[in-house]
C-alpha cells in the first residue's frame, strides 16, 4: 500500500513523528497518483470529475490520535470530509473547527474553510478513515485571477515538491520490499 505517513508540525515550527496519521493520496495539489489511482477506480474518477480538484485523499486516523490545531494556507480552497469508516462510537471521533466540534458519519460529508483553525481527535478504540477533497472556492474576476496565481505558486513550491520526492521514495521503497519479499518466496520477478 502506498500510504504517506505524517509528521505533525508543533506550533513552535518542530515536528515529531505521529504515525496514527496516515494519508493515501490519489491527488495531492494537481498531481495524480497514478498508482494509488489503479487501486481506488472509481473514487479516482469521482474525484477527477470535481470541479476545480486540488487534491484528494483518504485520511486514516488510528485509535488515540490527534491532528493538533492547525489551519490551511489559502481561502481559495473549500475542505470536504466524507465519512468513509468512522467509529461506532462517533461522538468520541471528532473535529473542532473554531469553537464548533462536529462528529463524523458514515456517508456524511462535512464542508469547511480550512483558513479557521481546526483540529482532529479519534478517542476511540477504533480507526477512523474519511475520503479528504479540496477544490478551489468559486470566485470570479480578479479574487479567479489572483487565486489561480496563488495556488500556482503553491504547486510549485518547496513543500509540495518536497512532499512529491517523498511520495516517489517511498513508492521506490515500497516496490523494492515487494521485488525482495517476491524473491525470497520463490516467485519469479
Amino acid at each position: 500500500m502506498a500510504y504517506q505517513a505524517h509528521k505533525t508540525v508543533r506550533t513552535d515550527g518542530s515536528t515529531s513523528p505521529d504515525t496514527r496519521w496516515k494519508s493515501f493520496f490519489l491527488y495531492g495539489y494537481g498531481n495524480c497518483v497514478l498508482e494509488n489511482c489503479r487501486r481506488m477506480p472509481c473514487t479516482a474518477r469521482f474525484a477527477a470529475a470535481i470541479p476545480g480538484l486540488n487534491s484528494a485523499f483518504v485520511s486514516f486516523l488510528e485509535p488515540g490520535a490527534r491532528i493538533p490545531l492547525h489551519n490551511g494556507v489559502t481561502k481559495g480552497l473549500l475542505t470536504c470530509r466524507l465519512g468513509l469508516q468512522v467509529p461506532q462510537d462517533y461522538r468520541d471521533c471528532w473535529i473542532r473547527i473554531d469553537d464548533q466540534t462536529l462528529c463524523w458519519q458514515d456517508g456524511k460529508c462535512i464542508l469547511f474553510d480550512d483558513t479557521y483553525p481546526h483540529e482532529v481527535q479519534n478517542n476511540t478504540s477504533d480507526h477512523r478513515a474519511v475520503l479528504l477533497i479540496q477544490f478551489e472556492r468559486p470566485t470570479y474576476g480578479v479574487g479567479r485571477l489572483v487565486q489561480g496565481m496563488f495556488l500556482k505558486a503553491v504547486r510549485r513550491s518547496a513543500f509540495v515538491q518536497e512532499a512529491k520526492n517523498n511520495l516517489a521514495h517511498w513508492h521506490a521503497l515500497y516496490h523494492e520490499m515487494a521485488r525482495t519479499e517476491r524473491q525470497t518466496s520463490g516467485l519469479t520477478v
